[in-house]
C-alpha cells in the first residue's frame, strides 16, 4: 500500500556494515618493570568485528616508532618499511571476518640504547576492509580514553659514578706520598655507565692551595683556585654516551715548603642534565722537608 504499483511485492531494505571499532593494543614490559632503554616489548592487537556484515579483505597496519626496532612478527605478518601488516595471505580469517569473528596479532619490539629520561614511544594500528569507512583506528585498553594511541615513557638516567681520579708521578706510576717540589699529574677519567646521554658535562675541580697548576688538557681553564673543563673545550662532553670514557688531566707542583705528612684533598665535581652530581676525591700525603 505504500507505492503506486498494484499487486506489487512488499519490500525493505536491509542495512549492515562490518564494525572493527573494538580494535585494541595493548603492551608489555618481558624484561618487567619500568620500560627502560634496551628493553623488549610485546604488543597485542585485538581484532573482532562488532557489526553485522562480513568484513572483507581486512587489511591491518602499524607504523613502528622510530625508538622501537621490531625482533619478531607474529601471525605471518611483514614489515613494510617500517609498518607492520597483516593481510589475508597472513590471516586467513582476514578474507572475511564475519560478526562475532577475531583475531590475535603480536609483535616484539626493542626499546633504542641509549634514550633520554622520559622519552615518550607511541603506537597505533589501523584496521581497513571492503564498506569498512572511516578505517578504524587501535586503542589502549589500558587508558580510559577511546582511539588513543597506546603509549610507553622510557626511564633512563646518566651515571657518572664510576669516573675516577687518579694521582700519578713523573713515571706514570700511582702516588701515595710525594715530596715539596714533586710534579704530580692528577688523572680524570669521565665513565657514563648509565642508560641515557650525559649531556652538558661540566668538571670543576677545585687545586688545594698546596699545589700550583702548571698545565691542563684539553683546553682546561685555569683560574680562580679551579680548573674547569665544558663542551666549550672538550665537544665530547655535549653527549657522553653510555660506555664512553674522556680522559683529562692536570699537571700540578707541590709548593715547598709542606709540614710533613699533611694531607691534600681533591675533589673534582662534575654537573650536567640528566644525571645526579658526582664528585670524585683523591687523598694524598706529603713528607715536608
Amino acid at each position: 500500500p505504500d507505492t503506486s504499483e498494484v499487486d506489487d511485492e512488499t519490500v525493505f531494505i536491509v542495512t549492515a556494515a562490518p564494525d572493527l571499532s573494538a580494535l585494541t593494543k595493548a603492551v608489555v614490559d618481558l624484561d618487567g618493570g619500568l620500560v627502560r632503554p634496551g628493553d623488549l616489548l610485546e604488543y597485542t592487537l585485538e581484532v573482532s568485528n562488532a557489526g553485522d556484515a562480513d568484513a572483507v579483505d581486512v587489511v591491518v597496519s602499524d607504523p613502528i616508532d622510530p625508538n622501537l626496532s621490531v625482533e619478531t612478527i607474529g601471525q605471518g605478518g611483514r614489515d613494510e618499511a617500517g609498518t607492520l601488516v597483516w593481510d589475508a595471505t597472513a590471516v586467513p580469517g582476514f578474507a572475511r571476518l564475519g560478526p562475532g569473528q577475531a583475531a590475535t596479532l603480536t609483535f616484539t619490539a626493542r626499546v633504542a640504547a641509549p634514550l633520554d629520561n622520559n622519552t615518550l614511544i607511541a603506537n597505533q594500528a589501523v584496521a581497513v576492509a571492503i564498506d569498512l569507512d572511516p578505517p578504524a583506528p587501535s586503542d589502549d585498553p589500558g587508558t580510559a580514553a577511546l582511539d588513543d594511541a597506546t603509549v610507553v615513557y622510557v626511564i633512563s638516567a646518566a651515571d657518572l659514578s664510576a669516573t675516577t681520579k687518579i694521582a700519578l708521578d713523573a713515571d706514570g706510576q700511582p702516588v701515595t706520598h710525594a715530596r715539596p717540589g714533586d710534579s704530580v699529574t692528577y688523572q680524570i677519567e669521565v665513565q657514563n655507565r648509565g642508560d641515557a646521554l650525559a649531556r652538558d658535562v661540566v668538571i670543576v675541580d677545585p687545586i688545594d692551595p698546596s699545589l700550583q697548576v702548571d698545565a691542563a688538557s684539553d683546553g682546561g681553564q685555569i683560574g680562580g683556585g679551579e680548573v674547569r673543563w665544558d663542551s666549550g673545550a672538550v665537544p665530547a662532553l655535549a653527549a657522553v654516551a653510555p660506555g664512553d670514557r674522556i680522559s683529562l688531566s692536570i699537571a700540578v707542583t707541590l709548593a715547598r715548603p709542606l709540614d710533613n705528612e699533611l694531607e691534600i684533598l681533591n675533589q673534582a665535581q662534575l654537573t650536567g642534565f640528566n644525571y645526579a652530581v658526582s664528585r670524585k676525591r683523591m687523598n694524598r700525603l706529603v713528607h715536608g722537608q
